[in-house]
Order: C-alpha cells, then sequence, then structure tokens
C-alpha cells in the first residue's frame, strides 16, 4: 500500500481488511462476505500479521464494522431505494459487491477516492456509470 498525500486514508484500508479478516477467520455463516476490500487495499502478503489485524484482540471491532455494513445493505434491499449514497466510503465494496439495479454515489476525501479508483483500474474492478 502507498504512504503519503495520493493515498487511500489508513483507516479505510483497517476498515476494508477487518471486512476480509471476517470472512478469512470468524466462524461461518458470515455476516457479510467481502474480501473484495483486500483485493483494492494493495496490501503486503504479511498483512495479517500486523498488530491491528491480530483475530483475538480486533474481534469487537471486527464485528462492529460488519455488523454496520450489513445493516446499512439490508435497510437498503429492503427500501427499493435506487440511489446509495456512501458518505466516508473509503474502500467499501458495495458497488462492486451489488451491481444490479441501484446507483452508487461514494464520497470521500479527494485523495482517497483517486487512489480507489486508480487500484479498481488495476485490480479489474472498475465500475462504469456508478
Amino acid at each position: 500500500m502507498a504512504d503519503g498525500p495520493d493515498a487511500a486514508d489508513s483507516t479505510a484500508v483497517r476498515t476494508a481488511l477487518w471486512r476480509a479478516l471476517h470472512v478469512l477467520v470468524d466462524d461461518e455463516p458470515h455476516v457479510l462476505d467481502d474480501t473484495i476490500g483486500l483485493q483494492i487495499a494493495d496490501v503486503d502478503a504479511d498483512w495479517r500479521t500486523r498488530p491491528d489485524m491480530d483475530p483475538s484482540r480486533t474481534g469487537a471491532n471486527r464485528a462492529s464494522i460488519v455488523a454496520r455494513a450489513r445493516a446499512a445493505e439490508d435497510t437498503l434491499a429492503s427500501s427499493g431505494a435506487v440511489q446509495y449514497v456512501v458518505l466516508g466510503a473509503g474502500l467499501d465494496t458495495y458497488a462492486q459487491r451489488h451491481a444490479e439495479g441501484i446507483r452508487v454515489f461514494e464520497i470521500d476525501a479527494p485523495a482517497t477516492s483517486a487512489w480507489k479508483r486508480g487500484r479498481l483500474a488495476e485490480v479489474g474492478l472498475e465500475c462504469s456509470g456508478r
């Protein structure tokens, strides 16, 4: 992952990694199945050895992150909405995981948004018109 003014926010990356870690270490059924953020984050292969990725120490934070995302996505799915605005989107992957029927607007700091668009293009996940 790149550091500096043109990189993703570290909180956005940590959140994406926790969402992936949920799928990789927590028991099924998973609250949210999201490993796409791991692809976008562009971290080293040893990312799971980071202190902030310790499965036992981060369990409560991880649960909070995935529960909040799942609640928002379930509410959206049952609402009939055709547009979804994600404020502070970071490395949110709703648009990549749900390509049908809803227009997604992601709002974040310009550097984070630009970095994410570049990473999505690099990994072949860009979403045109979204």
